[in-house]
């Protein structure tokens, strides 16, 4: 399966590699938290693209059952990102 002439591995591993970067960056808003919202600045991100990444496996993969819950939780817990990092 592709995306843009690109295969779904390919976006996988972009993803992946999207993961690993964010683990290294950390939003300054995460250093004064605690909490759930610490958890959320600091790791929502990475987890975000290691869900899509885990999402673009399966798909690639063909894997049936609720491949696609993979994506919409991806796109929830960015939601929650964005607003906790929009909050003060």
């Amino acid at each position: 399966m592709r995306f843009l002439a690109v295969p779904l591995f390919g976006w996988g591993a972009l993803c992946l590699l999207i993961a690993v970067i964010f683990t290294l960056v950390v939003p300054q808003q995460a250093h004064a938290s605690t909490g759930v919202r610490f958890l959320l600045l600091r790791w929502g991100h990475a987890l975000v693209w290691l869900l899509l990444a885990c999402f673009c496996f399966a798909r690639g993969a063909n894997l049936g059952g609720p491949v696609n819950l993979l994506g919409l939780a991806a796109g929830l817990l960015y939601g929650a990102f964005i607003v906790t990092l929009i909050m003060k």
